[in-house]
């Protein structure tokens, strides 16, 4: 590095921000999504929103609220909430990988504040980001439905008939 001293304070003005400003605002909701998923019961297969949702993104029902939160919360809390899913065993370990890629989206907040005052000047354009992000998602959930074959079923079960296995 031909500036050393210049990296230095550009690096801990930048840690000192994150810790300030980001570590404080994401962590509420962290803490949040880790509260709802210890203590919400497994999904009702009764709902008609749920079974809907299930059915529109491919997913088990028991992931439905993870998009959902993930949409409204903003990531990571929606692949926060995922791991708590699948920690209590209620999908298997592919379904939370399909809902990881559905729910990690900035939050609705976000975009029709920060964003939309920073790029477009007016908050008014907020509500056209949000509804950019719900369509990118519903395509991004169709698209891994075509590409992996992806089948709902009534039994609360997504099958992946073509998704290779992943290792960890």
């Amino acid at each position: 590095l031909s500036h050393p001293l210049e990296c230095a304070f550009y690096t801990s003005t930048s840690l000192n921000t994150c810790a300030k400003s980001l570590v404080p605002t994401l962590f509420p909701f962290i803490l949040g999504s880790r509260f709802l998923a210890q203590v919400m019961p497994p999904v009702k297969k009764s709902y008609i929103f749920t079974r809907f949702f299930a059915k529109l993104f491919g997913i088990n029902e028991n992931l439905v609220p993870c998009v959902l939160i993930g949409l409204f919360s903003g990531f990571p809390t929606g692949a926060v909430y995922v791991q708590q899913i699948y920690n209590r065993g209620l999908c298997n370990k592919r379904e939370a990988i399909r809902a990881v890629a559905l729910s990690n989206n900035c939050s609705a907040a976000f975009l029709m504040g920060a964003a939309s005052i920073t790029v477009f000047g007016s908050i008014k354009y907020g509500a056209v980001l949000v509804i950019c992000q719900v369509l990118a998602i519903i395509t991004t959930s169709q698209l891994l439905k075509l590409i992996f074959k992806t089948t709902y079923s009534k039994t609360n079960m997504c099958s992946f008939e073509n998704l290779p296995e992943t290792k960890t």
